[in-house]
């Protein structure tokens, strides 16, 4: 017989929670409360979104929602998230947070919706696809044992760019610099648009960038690296790594280049110096995430020492065709 479950609103009361049963599907990516409330809280007021719970027993044991994304702005496009504790699966209750969010999220006429699921997650993936999803595109996740990583096997990876005329500094290193985090910026701004994804980078204002990026308390100054032209002083690259919940572990996070400055072993060099700073601190590992067609990178990962796992497939449910075609474009004037 199945137990009893009710579903509602999420309230700020939730946050641990949500968190709880977040971290009890996914033990290997776990996430804080505080993380949590503090992205919700820096979402732009354009930003339609709503989560539900699924409540046991007097206890969070599962959850759903749906967002448009921040970063890939269209009022019609939305990603959905749906756990529900192992040990309460099977019991109806996704299903039903499913439908919920379904149910609400057609009022805004969504032209598609988007969700993620790791490829060896079998039940996820039935999940989705008997429910109309199916793949956009892969992700390749990929983990580094940072102790074992030698960075003085890539000396000439590094003397290569400096001979280049680039220098690799970590943020505090640039503090002189009076325009560093504008610039800082604005070099992120340049680089995401070359970044694969479903849809157009959204760019942000620096004041919210300034939020999310340097007053984040995951932000790892000493782990963020600038690639910066001697000639000019300009910022032409970064690489940086990030806090995460798990224990001795940061996340990789975005490494380009711009154009301009590309093939020179940039990147690499960039790469190498925020993992030998890693190394220093005495973290542990490393993991990041690339599309599978972002060879370049994926290149440049599996030469340092990476190693693949299991990847992530980036699904969605196409529901205006002729709409989601005539989008392109529009995110980046959202």
């Amino acid at each position: 017989m199945a137990r009893q479950w009710t579903i509602r609103d999420f309230t700020p009361a939730d946050y641990d929670g949500y968190t709880a049963v977040h971290n009890a599907c996914y033990p290997t990516y776990l996430q804080a409360a505080s993380d949590i409330a503090r992205w919700d809280s820096l979402r732009e007021p354009k930003i339609r979104w709503r989560r539900w719970v699924g409540e046991a027993e007097g206890r969070v044991v599962a959850w759903a929602s749906y967002a448009n994304s921040s970063h890939a702005y269209h009022p019609r496009k939305f990603w959905l998230e749906l756990g529900v504790h192992p040990d309460w699966r099977r019991q109806g209750l996704g299903a039903a947070l499913f439908d919920t969010v379904i149910a609400a999220v057609g009022a805004f006429d969504p032209i598609v919706l988007r969700s993620e699921v790791r490829e060896d997650n079998l039940g996820g993936r039935a999940f989705a696809e008997a429910r109309g999803f199916g793949l956009d595109y892969r992700e390749q996740e990929s983990r580094l044992d940072i102790q074992a990583f030698q960075p003085e096997h890539f000396a000439a990876d590094l003397a290569r760019t400096a001979a280049a005329g680039i220098a690799i500094k970590s943020y505090p290193e640039l503090a002189a610099d009076p325009a560093r985090d504008e610039k800082y910026f604005a070099l992120e701004q340049l680089l995401l648009p070359d970044v694969p994804s479903s849809d157009p980078f959204t760019p942000t204002d620096f004041a919210v960038w300034r939020k999310r990026f340097l007053e984040s308390p995951n932000f790892l100054p000493a782990l963020n690296m600038i690639a910066v032209r001697r000639e000019d002083e300009a910022y032409v690259g970064l690489s940086n790594l990030w806090k995460e919940e798990t224990p001795g572990r940061v996340e990789t996070g975005l490494t380009a280049v711009r154009r301009d400055c590309r093939q020179l072993g940039v990147a690499t060099a960039l790469k190498v110096s925020a993992l030998a700073a890693a190394k220093a601190a005495g973290y542990a590992a490393t993991i990041t995430w690339n599309a599978e067609t972002n060879k370049g990178m994926l290149g440049i990962n599996y030469r340092l020492g990476f190693v693949p796992q299991p990847a992530w497939w980036m699904i969605e449910k196409v529901l205006d065709a002729a709409a989601l075609a005539a989008s392109a474009g529009e995110e980046a004037r959202a």
